[in-house]
């Protein structure tokens, strides 16, 4: 019996080479359009302002978790 491995794509946003190297503004962009909208709110002069309604807490550490992650089905699994 022949075994096959087979790898995650690199060009796949969550492969495990791209969890390994995941930086906290990296998650943060990829994530960001999916939170909830801003709220727009207009200042004293008129001018519209955008306030962010919500943050992802703890995003390094998350970061990290992915980190972990990514490294570890590399050198356990054979990157898949």
């Amino acid at each position: 019996t022949t075994s096959t491995i087979i790898r995650a794509a690199s060009s796949y946003a969550l492969s495990p080479a791209n969890l390994a190297s995941l930086t906290p503004a990296e998650l943060n962009a990829m994530l960001h359009p999916h939170f909830p909208p801003t709220n727009e709110q207009h200042s004293e002069n008129g001018t519209p302002s955008s306030t962010t309604v919500y943050e992802l807490p703890n995003l390094t550490v998350r970061c990290q978790l992915l980190n972990e992650l990514g490294k570890g089905l590399l050198e356990h699994h054979n990157g898949s």
